[in-house]
């Protein structure tokens, strides 16, 4: 019955098993009927404020979370200023100085 007065919104879960609802972000909790990523879900709101996201039409568990979980920060990422490379300069018997060389002695 609690869910006949209800509303309802479809979301998306994210490729972090995240779904948004009204600025909030709900954490999926992995389980046997855990939805695949990019899959649409039912965000259900009922009247007494409990939220409740349902994926064939089965309740999922999640937990809230405070925000967007980060990625980690992998070492090779963490370097600011890697050292600028240098100007490339062909050396002298490359075919372009050859062939500029070349044009200017014909003229």
């Amino acid at each position: 019955m609690k869910s006949v007065f209800c509303l309802e919104e479809t979301r998306t879960v994210g490729n972090d098993w995240v779904v948004r609802y009204k600025n909030r972000f709900f954490q999926i909790v992995s389980q046997s009927n855990l939805p695949p990523a990019r899959r649409r879900v039912m965000v259900q709101e009922h009247l007494d404020g409990s939220i409740h996201v349902v994926y064939r039409d089965r309740d999922v568990l999640f937990t809230e979370t405070k925000g967007l979980p980060r990625k980690p920060i992998v070492a090779h990422q963490k370097q600011q200023n890697p050292q600028p490379k240098k100007k490339y300069i062909p050396s002298s018997t490359h075919p372009w100085r050859k062939f500029n060389l070349q044009i200017s002695t014909e003229e």
